[in-house]
């Protein structure tokens, strides 16, 4: 029997380019979907199916993916999911938040490995690309524990994100750092820069960037002045 799979990618020639490589005998692609409402409608309407190549840059938002994956895996635990990407360096830190929700992991430019790698998910293994997998090393090695590795902020651009993130005012910062408020400013400017954040975004804004980057420092400390247990992946 043909297993059946599902897409969900706002590319509309992903579908075709997906058919010009599957194997017909064994896979069937059965419908795509350009974000998750369509998907969940068509799952209401009792869409059934075995495998679900999900891209990691769905819109409408950064967390779309993830909640399709959790959505899922809550929903039914044996259908296998499989990330598809680029894996551009800026996707790294949203396929380590996927992961646990993954079966696979698929680069979108490497067909060759496409049947193989439905297959061994589809008998219950796992099978993830050259690049997820140095990911993961990478992860197991040292883990991704601060921003700072995420957006490359320097020691003291990321002591100055820590302060930011407990709510201190520019001029206490500059005091627990030793340093003048015209700095601080400037620091902080240059992190809204790195982190992607427009010049009048607010502290609140980066404090959010910091547990969305999974940033231990951070977390920690909200953790325990508002006695709360953060759940970021």
């Amino acid at each position: 029997m043909k297993r059946k799979i599902v897409l969900v990618d706002d590319d509309r020639l992903e579908k075709n380019n997906l058919q010009a490589d599957l194997d017909s005998q064994r896979f069937e692609l059965i419908a795509q979907f350009f974000n998750e409402q369509q998907l969940y409608i068509a799952l209401e309407k009792g869409l059934e199916f075995d495998l679900l190549l999900l891209d990691l840059r769905i819109p409408p938002d950064d967390q779309a993916g993830i909640r399709i994956a959790k959505h899922m895996k809550q929903t039914d635990k044996s259908i296998k999911i499989i990330a598809l990407s680029n894996f551009l360096y800026e996707d790294r830190i949203t396929f380590l938040r996927w992961y646990p929700f993954l079966d696979g992991a698929l680069h979108k430019n490497s067909r060759r490995t496409l049947n193989a790698t439905l297959e061994i998910v589809g008998e219950g293994g796992a099978a993830f690309s050259r690049s997820a997998n140095l990911w993961l090393q990478e992860q197991q090695r040292e883990p991704i524990n601060n921003v700072s590795k995420c957006y490359e902020l320097s020691d003291e651009l990321y002591k100055t994100l820590i302060e930011i993130c407990k709510g201190l005012p520019t001029e206490e910062i500059a005091r627990k750092l030793n340093s003048s408020k015209t700095a601080i400013s400037s620091r902080k400017s240059r992190i809204k820069e790195l982190m992607g954040l427009d010049k009048d975004a607010k502290d609140i804004t980066i404090l959010i960037k910091c547990v969305q980057a999974g940033d231990h420092n951070v977390i920690n400390f909200l953790e325990a002045s508002a006695e709360i247990k953060i759940n970021y992946k």
